[in-house]
């Protein structure tokens, strides 16, 4: 039965959604009801998901077997001194300062994209999640380019999963109108 127009099926799919445990809901929209904005904008993109789709069945196995099963120490010990900062809200804090560090981002690259790149397979699969990852990554940055297009001069909020985010350095830097701001900068304040 619809009620107001809404179906009782997208009901349900809003509501799980709403209680889902994703930075959108977790951060994003209690962040902007305290800030009391009338939009949030959206900003990730799975387009980019045809190009898994047109892999072959070997790829995830490729990626499990191969590229995130290498020993890398480096990768490891950042994974380890994350963990570390769980536990209180300043090691929360801390956390989110030590993700967006250049050691970490360096250690996330990698542990999976960069790895990837120098993965040799007889099918070329692990490229097939390089590419995917790249093209997610800049249709990804094209939306805040485009969500913050008629808002000249504004400040923009981009909530990412810290593996997006040296890749958004990167291609939002190059933006003639964009500057970054430090997560380091905007968290001690």
């Amino acid at each position: 039965l619809a009620k107001n127009g809404v179906s009782d099926a997208l009901v349900e799919k809003l509501e799980r959604l709403i209680r889902s445990g994703n930075e959108n809901n977790l951060i994003g929209v209690v962040l902007a009801k305290r800030l009391g904005l009338d939009s949030v904008a959206a900003m990730d993109d799975h387009t980019a998901d045809f190009v898994l789709a047109r892999s072959n069945d070997k790829l995830w196995p490729t990626m499990q077997e191969i590229v995130w099963a290498r020993d890398l120490p480096d990768v490891q010990a950042a994974r380890q001194k994350l963990m570390t900062y769980i536990g209180s809200a300043e090691g929360v804090r801390q956390g989110y300062i030590y993700m967006n560090s250049k050691a970490y981002q360096e250690a996330t690259i990698d542990g999976d994209f960069g790895n990837a790149a120098t993965t040799t397979d007889n099918d070329n699969v692990a490229r097939h999640y390089l590419a995917w990852w790249q093209t997610r990554g800049l249709r990804m940055a094209a939306n805040v380019v485009e969500a913050a297009g008629n808002q000249p001069g504004s400040k923009v909020l981009v909530i990412v999963g810290s593996s997006h985010k040296p890749y958004f350095d990167a291609y939002l830097d190059r933006m003639h109108d964009m500057k970054i701001m430090s997560v380091q900068d905007i968290l001690s304040d």
